[in-house]
């Protein structure tokens, strides 16, 4: 006789792919007349499936995200039996993060970046190496105004369905001073005559006067 039709698949359905060689297990009933098992996964780029009995055990590829579908099968030497409804299993990738480095004139704003992946919305806790503060957003990137020199750097960050561990390292707020200009030489000259005057620059070269 042909096997019976595959019951439901159990097992987790929903999860954060957070290390590399992630493997879930998977059941589903005792199929009648079947004498193997045939595990099914796709799309293909979601990794490997393996199992030949009411277990299947998925080995998860590392970067993978999005929704994976499972089915088994009942198998003998009569053939195949009809298989099981389709298992829906939704991968989420850990979120990143990464900070720019903003360089400015002193009295001047500028706009620090915190570049993200994953899904939003997200909870980020950074430090500027003086304050710690916590905020919730759904932009991306994350604009932040500074005016002062600072060493930023994410403590924690989350987003709608994990916990992040790439934090990004440190963003860098470096202020440079406004250049100035001291004029001297001879305020008083015979006419005909000529005199230097200096001009004496702080700053960077080059300079626009």
């Amino acid at each position: 006789a042909s096997p019976g039709p595959a019951g439901i698949i159990t097992g987790e359905n929903e999860f954060c792919l957070a290390i590399e060689g992630y493997e879930n297990v998977l059941g589903t009933g005792l199929i009648q007349n079947a004498t193997s098992y045939s595990w099914s996964l796709s799309p293909i780029e979601a990794g490997t499936i393996s199992g030949n009995g009411t277990q299947g055990f998925v080995d998860w590829q590392w970067g993978y995200s999005g929704q994976a579908e499972i089915q088994v099968v009942g198998e003998n030497h009569c053939g195949l039996g009809l298989a099981s409804e389709i298992f829906y299993v939704n991968v989420h990738s850990t979120p990143s993060a990464s900070l720019s480095d903003v360089e400015i004139c002193e009295g001047y704003i500028g706009d620090l970046e915190i570049n993200l992946t994953g899904t939003s919305p997200w909870s980020i806790m950074f430090s500027d190496g003086t304050n710690t503060q916590t905020i919730n957003t759904s932009e991306n990137p994350y604009i932040i105004e500074v005016s002062e020199p600072a060493i930023f750097e994410i403590l924690e960050l989350s987003d709608a369905f994990c916990d992040g561990t790439d934090l990004g390292g440190q963003g860098n707020v470096i202020v440079n001073e406004l250049p100035t200009a001291a004029i001297s030489g001879d305020t008083s000259i015979c006419s005909g005559e000529s005199t230097d005057i200096v001009i004496d620059l702080t700053g960077e070269a080059p300079w626009n006067i």
